[in-house]
Parts: structure tokens; sequence; C-alpha cells
């Protein structure tokens, strides 16, 4: 008698939980990507126009825009994954988009 029910639910859903880990990093390759083709420099927008280039160039190595293409998407990549969103000034350890200190360990 020929089987009918195809494969097993357990079967499914492990070949569907592999195929997240592709999808996810096609995802993040793409927002990158996207982020660095948009026109204008997001330094200049974040700072307006009265940063003086002394800060603005400060804050492009700050942020690692003045690296390869390769070693930001490496480091973008590894903010991801450990939850790091923004940088941190290097300054006063909070982040760049909030006027709040960060907590020194997420899960402690």
């Amino acid at each position: 008698m020929a089987k009918s029910g195809g494969g097993s639910l357990r079967t499914y859903l492990l070949v569907r939980l592999v195929l997240v880990v592709p999808m996810v990093w096609i995802l993040l390759t793409m927002v990158f990507l996207l982020m660095r083709v948009a026109p204008g420099d997001p330094v200049r927008a974040a700072l307006g126009g009265r940063a003086s280039q002394a800060v603005i160039a400060a804050r492009r190595h700050q942020a690692g825009f003045d690296k390869s293409l390769i070693a930001q998407y490496g480091s973008y990549l590894r903010q991801v994954f450990t939850g790091h969103s923004a940088p941190r000034s290097a300054t006063s350890g909070r982040w760049c988009r909030s006027s709040r200190p960060t907590a020194r360990r997420r899960w402690s």
C-alpha cells in the first residue's frame, strides 16, 4: 500500500527552521546594501548642517564609515547579532540616538 501523508510534521518544521537562517541573512544583507546606496550622508543628516568638517569626520570614523564595505558589513552583522543597533559614543558610553546611558550588560 502506498504511503499517503508525505512527511511528518517534525520534518516540515525542521525544514522551515533551517530555511529561516538564509532568509534572515538575505534580509540583513539587503537592508545593509539599501542603507549604503541611499542618497546623502547619514552622519551629515544626523548632525545637521551646523557641524564642522572635523566633527563630521570624527563621527564618520566613530561609526566606521571610513572602513571598507566588507569591514562595515562584518561590523553591521556583529552589531545585529549582539543586539547593538546603534554605534556607541566613545566618550560618554551612551547610544548615539539616545540620551539615556546604556546598560553595561543586557542580560545580567
